[in-house]
């Protein structure tokens, strides 16, 4: 494809970013999303009043606890597109935020220091405070059967089980805490190191799969268009599987894993695309896809996206490429020039991708390698690679750099979708500033290898001399 065939102007809007004075200790109002906000029409129950915690805390009707349930998802949507795809996708060297009148964009992503803002926790912990009064008003609604009550605490604890994994990951080794479900006159939740976090994420997987398994055959509540594929409790599980086998994959507990994939969705013969989505909608009043409304206005692709793809037999780059990047004039700002934007979002109501079949079928070929199973490691990477990106397949005596030829299928399978690159390097130590790895365009451009603590957590704590309240220095 020339490269004057891809280049085009687009126009958009700037993002507005959100900093609340909220720590652990306060016990957070649930703020809920209405059914119709997403955009759906055939509801068990079609008005919800965003159900406040009086309301959730005395005897909730079906209606209240549907709007609780569905928030649950509302409120992931938000986290995962500003902190996951947003930030991580510039700290990954998959994306770059360019604002004239907005610099932090950069420096605070790119250049030293990284302060204590509220990202990878404030939101994560008003998730568990909203989810542990679900819990809560599931058992004393007197309409629902205890059937459907397992429902709700399966679909509920699996939403937890993330919070608690995004919490960790992004500040790991410094302790967060855990006891979190106090009341406001209730002293700070101790913070207790990575480990016990990780295993109250695993914990809490499983305990929502076993609600799951005693479920009935559906959910008191209709799920958004976006968890179609995962409407029922059976098929939900399916989708905890999933998640709980990413969570694992980043601890490197690869033969939990390959258990973990075994009860979820993943299947070679389906689509790349199935999965479970975040719904966006121009109707009811919802919130659209912002990114594809700041596409070419403040949303660019980093230039190493399309300089670094593969190319075909026919001499023309990976496919994937070619699907998700436009090119665009050169544009230059603050000594950064891009020269593509992406088309992963071009519409105010395309989803977001919270976890799909190509990841799945990917972080099986890296447990095989790392199990030495690389006969099956080539096979399933072989699978994405030739039909996702129209490339040769690897032999399958092929003894170079696999994990490198995984990452580089995860990156442009995944591309801007989840920070799976940034993610990714950090969990291999891959950062090293080449071509393939995370690439400094400009000499003041550093990696951060955690956040640290909200300053507000540290003031409540009263340990702002702590290590995991100082800025934290790239490298």
């Amino acid at each position: 494809m020339d490269s004057d065939d891809r280049r085009h102007r687009l126009e958009g809007k700037t993002i507005t970013m959100h900093n609340v004075n909220k720590t652990v200790r306060s016990l957070l109002l649930v703020t809920v999303a209405l059914f119709s906000a997403w955009g759906c029409s055939d509801l068990q129950s079609p008005s919800f009043n965003d159900p406040s915690t009086e309301e959730l805390q005395g005897s909730p009707d079906r209606a209240e606890i549907a709007g609780a349930a569905v928030g649950l998802i509302d409120g992931q949507r938000g986290t995962w597109q500003t902190e996951f795809v947003e930030n991580l996708g510039v700290f990954g060297r998959e994306a770059y935020d360019l604002r004239p009148e907005e610099p932090r964009t950069i420096t605070e992503r790119l250049i030293d220091p990284l302060i204590g803002e509220n990202d990878y926790w404030e939101n994560q912990y008003e998730q568990l405070q909203n989810a542990y009064l679900l819990l809560s008003a599931a058992d004393s609604a007197e309409t629902l059967s205890e059937a459907e009550r397992e429902a709700i605490r399966g679909f509920t604890k699996t939403f937890m089980a993330q919070s608690f994994w995004e919490v960790v990951i992004m500040h790991e080794p410094l302790p967060v805490p855990v006891d979190v479900n106090r009341a406001p006159t209730d002293s700070l939740a101790p913070l207790v190191e990575p480990g016990q976090v990780y295993q109250t994420v695993f914990t809490l997987f499983d305990e929502a799969a076993g609600h799951l398994d005693a479920a009935g055959g559906s959910f008191p509540f209709d799920l958004p268009a976006g968890f179609a594929n995962f409407s029922t409790p059976s098929e939900f599980r399916q989708l905890n599987r999933a998640l709980k086998a990413r969570a694992l994959k980043y601890r490197g507990r690869w033969g939990d894993v390959l258990t973990a994939l075994d009860g979820s969705f993943i299947d070679t013969t389906r689509s790349f695309d199935y999965g479970a989505y975040f719904d966006y909608s121009t109707q009811s009043g919802d919130a659209t896809n912002g990114l594809a409304a700041q596409r070419g206005s403040n949303w660019f692709a980093h230039p190493r996206l399309w300089r670094d793809a593969r190319q075909q037999n026919s001499g023309d780059r990976d496919l994937r490429a070619q699907e998700k990047l436009s090119g665009i004039d050169a544009y230059t700002l603050r000594g950064i020039t891009v020269t593509e934007v992406f088309d992963v979002y071009t519409s105010l109501s395309d989803p977001i991708p919270w976890i799909q079949n190509v990841e799945l079928i990917l972080i099986r070929a890296e447990a095989n390698r790392a199990l030495e199973n690389d006969q099956e490691a080539i096979r399933d990477l072989n699978t994405v690679r030739t039909r996702a990106g129209g490339l040769e397949p690897l032999a399958s005596s092929f003894s170079g750099d696999l994990l490198g030829e995984i990452l580089y299928d995860k990156r442009y399978s995944l591309m801007f979708e989840g920070g799976f690159t940034y993610l990714d390097a950090m969990q291999y130590g891959r950062t090293a500033d080449q071509p393939d790895e995370l690439p400094r365009l400009d000499e003041t451009h550093v990696v951060y290898p955690r956040y640290p603590y909200p300053n507000n957590e540290c003031l409540a704590r009263g340990i702002e001399d702590d290590p995991g309240c100082q800025p934290v220095e790239g490298f």
